[in-house]
């Protein structure tokens, strides 16, 4: 007897010793739903949560923690820390000179145009054979208004193609902390908007939120905007950092990474965008 509980304490202190003994990755998070979903019915549902759940139970050589901040926070202990991780991150020549970046760990929809269903034959003399609208043409137009958030940025093509609209008015910045349900909202108060831009994930989240029928709205890409955004999970460049990257890209490269993602995104799309999304992943429409 007396040599089991000897035995059984011998195997309790090597296991309390071996996690000590593990290096820890700290896993800064936003809160920023559908991604990341810190509160209500719907916490911890987020689809990068889902994968990030996922890399953290393979990466079994590390201790991981999760740390709430806001993408400021991230920026600064990466460049003073060794240890600092986040798993949602787009790749820019700034942010390499500190930021160790993953193979692309997830392939997302584009920003577009968003509008009731119930306008789609107002909105026909402006798509084209692919059924993506004319942004440009819609806007010179002057038949429609377009509810956009100030100080948002919408990528380099949109961004052009709204600053002609933004001089006649047509184009009509809101000042709001909830960068797409307010120009949601004013397309339900006819004069308002006719329009507004958006991710569809922002769509489909803004609908379950304030019970809203997604079917009752209509998301329409840009022409020549609409390749897919790759993000990547990014570390501190240092040899913890540079470690643990490769041990991400491992699970990368065997297409693990890929098929959790892909489940856990599309849960997110509105259903009518979910074919489209997997015809543009084969398709290679990334960028």
């Amino acid at each position: 007897m007396r040599h089991a509980l000897w035995l059984l304490l011998g195997m309790l202190t090597s296991a309390v010793f071996a996690a000590e003994s593990q290096p820890e990755l700290l896993w800064y998070r936003f809160d920023y739903p559908p991604a990341v979903i810190l509160s209500g019915p719907h916490k911890g549902q987020g689809y990068a949560e889902v994968r990030d759940a996922f890399l953290m139970r393979e990466l079994t050589e590390y201790q991981h923690k999760l740390v709430t901040s806001n993408i400021a926070r991230l920026f600064e202990e990466m460049r003073v820390r060794e240890n600092i991780c986040n798993s949602a991150l787009l790749k820019t020549p700034e942010r390499e000179s500190f930021v160790l970046f993953s193979e692309p760990v997830a392939e997302l929809l584009p920003v577009g145009v968003v509008a009731r269903a119930s306008r789609k034959a107002e909105f026909a003399p402006f798509l084209n054979k692919r059924g993506e609208l004319r942004l440009p043409e819609f806007i010179r137009s002057q038949k429609f208004k377009v509810a956009i958030a100030a100080n948002r940025s919408y990528g380099s093509t949109i961004d052009s193609a709204l600053k002609p609209g933004k001089e006649t008015g047509v184009v009509r910045p809101y000042y709001k902390g909830d960068v797409f349900a307010s120009g949601l909202m004013q397309l339900d108060q006819r004069g308002l908007a006719d329009a507004t831009l958006g991710y569809p994930i922002e769509l489909n989240w803004t609908a379950r939120r304030l019970n809203l029928d997604v079917a009752e709205y209509w998301f329409i890409p840009v022409e020549g905007a609409t390749q897919l955004i790759y993000s990547y999970v990014g570390c501190s460049r240092s040899p913890q950092g540079e470690a643990a990257i490769a041990h991400i890209n491992k699970l990368v490269r065997s297409g693990q990474v890929a098929k959790v993602f892909e489940k856990a995104y599309l849960e997110w799309l509105p259903p009518d965008l979910r074919g489209y999304y997997l015809q543009q992943r084969r398709s290679g429409h990334g960028k």
